[in-house]
């Protein structure tokens, strides 16, 4: 301590007896913490000086650290002590008077914490830092919340650029913060064209977004909420929707993970289309016909209002396959369909439900006329002859019409006889295509239950 002894021997000089306040004083304001205080000569970084309470705080006692001073380089790793050289020797050679920096310092349990130190340098009568005066507050828990909180980061980053899911995150107003890889390919735009884009432009229908919103402000979490995504391209993807709130440097934001449903919704809806549809001309089939017919049926029985049947059966057709083949059969019955499927209206089904047997269901009509019309066009349709390589086919047809409402006429079936049941209704118009059968061509016939009851199909 010599050389910070105005008398170079007794330690009472004035400057000597400056630096012991200022160490009472730092000793006060440290006391009740675990934060360390000690004197280093500068020439050599020899510790000459260590608090009270630093056996407290180390779990070494004090005198450990003061009877050798240069123990402290014991404790501190090799790397730390490098670097306390390094500071130390820049801010002296620097001019400056206060520096700090972090180091580490292994306590008496082998267990290194992290500090955070601030150092003064004390300057003699000539000016020169002979020491400095350092004060170091253990920072370990916070240094370790810090870095779990880094590698969460890390790890969510890491996730979030590498999830094969398409993520957004926006706020509340929908302007998009951070978007993933998996995103960009998914809507077809680039980074750049992301940034600041608002979430309402991907939306096929905008308001989806708003109903997603107020069920996450309701709820806290949604979860495989349908939306319908437009990309850059103008094409549409199914998607399904995850949405949760997420807190970013303490806002409140809204991370959506969408999964692209497109492809499973078109196979989904492709199987759906082939059990409901005839795999020959792609019309409805029997079991989509029954449904449609079903649905005609209990309409005219809640609403009141003309409904008709029309069963239409081609003439001669068992000649076609014969004299052309069954595959200019099928050639035939595929032309006839797209041709009957045009004659209808737009409310109408027509199905194919047999060989060479076509229903058609007409929901709505003002009276008989309408069923009549329907009928006329159908068979006006087959009038043109069906190319095929090996010739062209004509083809007349037999068109039974059976008329549904809620009244009590020959000439209908009444809507309360067979809501229950609507094979009934196929019946009578099957009957009634069979009473058009006896004549020649072309003919339409009207469900008549004086002239059709009992009549039935061979």
């Amino acid at each position: 301590m010599s050389d910070l002894q105005e008398s170079g021997t007794d330690g009472s000089g004035p400057l000597q007896e400056k630096l012991n306040r200022r160490l009472e004083e730092l000793e006060g304001l440290l006391e009740a913490s675990a934060g360390l205080i000690f004197r280093v000569r500068t020439s050599d970084l020899a510790l000459v000086y260590a608090a009270p309470n630093t056996g407290d705080v180390t779990g070494i006692p004090v005198e450990a650290w003061t009877n050798d001073p240069q123990f402290w380089t014991e404790r501190v790793p090799d790397e730390d002590v490098e670097r306390i050289v390094e500071h130390v020797w820049e801010a002296r050679d620097s001019g400056r008077d206060r520096f700090e920096f972090d180091f580490r310092l292994r306590h008496a349990n082998d267990e290194l914490h992290r500090y955070h130190g601030v150092f003064q340098f004390e300057r003699d009568e000539a000016g020169d830092p002979a020491s400095f005066v350092g004060t170091a507050v253990d920072v370990t828990t916070e240094h370790r919340r810090e870095r779990t909180l880094r590698q969460q980061e890390e790890r969510y980053r890491a996730l979030f650029e590498d999830s094969a899911e398409a993520v957004i995150v926006s706020d509340r107003t929908g302007t998009i913060h951070q978007v993933n890889e998996a995103f960009v390919e998914l809507s077809g735009y680039s980074r750049d064209e992301l940034k600041d884009a608002h979430t309402f432009d991907f939306y096929a229908a905008p308001e989806r977004r708003r109903e997603l919103f107020d069920q996450l402000e309701s709820e806290g979490r949604v979860e495989d909420f349908a939306v319908r995504l437009r990309r850059a391209d103008g094409a549409i993807r199914s998607c399904m929707v995850t949405a949760s709130w997420i807190e970013v440097d303490d806002e409140a934001l809204i991370q959506v993970v969408l999964r692209d449903v497109t492809e499973r919704e078109k196979q989904r809806e492709a199987l759906r289309h082939q059990a409901l549809h005839d795999p020959l001309t792609g019309l409805p089939n029997r079991a989509l016909f029954w449904d449609r017919l079903q649905q005609a049926l209990a309409r005219l029985d809640r609403q009141g209002g003309l409904g008709a049947l029309l069963y239409l059966d081609l003439n001669g057709f068992k000649q076609v396959n014969d004299s052309h083949g069954h595959q200019a059969g099928d050639e035939v019955l595929i032309e006839v369909g797209r041709r009957l499927e045009a004659a209808i209206r737009e409310s109408d089904t027509v199905a194919r439900i047999g060989g060479d047997e076509f229903v058609m269901v007409l929901p709505e009509l003002e009276d008989s006329d309408g069923a009549r019309e329907v009928a006329r066009r159908a068979l006006e349709s087959l009038t043109d002859p069906i190319q095929l390589d090996s010739a062209d086919v004509r083809l007349t047809a037999a068109v039974g019409i059976v008329l549904v409402a809620d009244e009590d006429r020959p000439d209908l079936v009444q809507i309360s006889a067979v809501c229950e049941t609507p094979d009934e209704v196929l019946q009578a118009a099957d009957a009634a295509m069979y009473r058009a059968k006896e004549e020649e061509g072309s003919a339409v016939a009207l469900y008549s239950s004086r002239v059709d009851a009992g009549t039935t199909s061979s």
